[in-house]
C-alpha cells in the first residue's frame, strides 16, 4: 500500500491534490513530546494508512513521527539523517519519546 499524506499539528498545510489530509491538531501530548496516548493514536494512524508514499509530518516539533514510521519496517535498514541540530541526546522525560532522542532510541 502506497498512500501520500499529511499529519497536519498545526495547520500549516493547505490542501495537497493527490495528499490525504489528517488533521493532528487535537492530538493531545504531542507538540515536542509525544505522550503514551499520543504515541498510540498516531500509531494506529501510522499503521492503517502505512508508510510507503510521501508523507508531511510538519514543524521540527514534530520530526520523532519518522520514529514511528521506522518501527513499522519489518527488517534491518539504514536511515541517513541529515538535521541541522541533534536527535540523539539522552532522554530527559523518562521514557517519552521526544524531538531531541528519537534518533537515539531506535533499534
Amino acid at each position: 500500500m502506497s498512500e501520500n499524506y499529511i499529519l497536519d499539528f498545526n495547520g500549516d498545510y493547505e490542501d495537497y491534490p493527490n495528499f490525504t489530509h489528517f488533521n493532528c491538531s487535537q492530538v493531545l501530548g504531542s507538540r515536542l513530546i509525544c505522550s503514551d496516548e499520543a504515541q498510540e493514536k498516531l500509531n494506529q494512524l501510522i499503521a492503517h494508512h502505512g508508510i510507503s508514499g510521501v508523507h508531511f509530518l510538519g514543524s521540527g516539533d514534530y520530526h520523532y513521527i519518522t520514529k514511528l514510521m521506522c518501527d513499522q519496517i519489518p527488517g534491518p535498514f539504514d536511515l541517513v539523517l541529515f538535521d541541522h541540530h541533534t536527535d540523539m541526546k539522552d532522554a530527559v522525560f523518562g521514557e517519552m519519546l521526544t524531538c531531541g532522542d528519537w534518533v537515539v532510541s531506535c533499534h
